[in-house]
């Protein structure tokens, strides 16, 4: 049996919410924020020992609030950089972009543990176990 751990992306492996002005430009389709923001080391670092100890890594992360299909394929680009940049892309065994929820364990097949920033997103994990992680 695959062990596998979820990782979301904002404010878990980086520093969305610190970004000047991050939701008017997010609400206003400017992809620019998730490439300006910053990573959380501690969060890269816990993804890195899960990949160390046999673990398959995903990437689990919600596209914009607003959002159109030009500004999915935008965010998803971003995203895709921001993690080639800050994780490396060997580190990450896949990566789902799902529409923005609170019910992730909607969009997922395989039983796992989730690392996720927002409570709700963990109480509502069904999954498998869940931690709740903080910047």
């Amino acid at each position: 049996m695959t062990k596998v751990i979820y990782f979301d992306m904002d404010n878990t492996l980086n520093k969305l919410k610190c970004v000047k002005d991050v939701w008017k430009r997010l609400d206003s389709k400017d992809v620019t924020p998730y490439i300006e923001c910053e990573p959380c080391v501690h969060g890269i670092e816990l993804l890195k020992c899960y990949k160390k100890h046999g673990y398959k890594v995903i990437i689990l992360s919600c596209l914009s609030r607003v959002t159109d299909k030009q500004f999915d394929r935008e965010t998803c680009k971003a995203k895709n950089e921001w993690l080639a940049l800050n994780v490396g892309m060997e580190w990450i065994d896949d990566v789902m972009y799902i529409p923005y929820t609170k019910h992730k364990e909607e969009y997922v097949k395989e039983e796992g543990i989730l690392v996720d920033d927002d409570v709700t997103i963990c109480m509502n994990w069904n999954k498998g176990n869940s931690i709740v992680a903080k910047i």
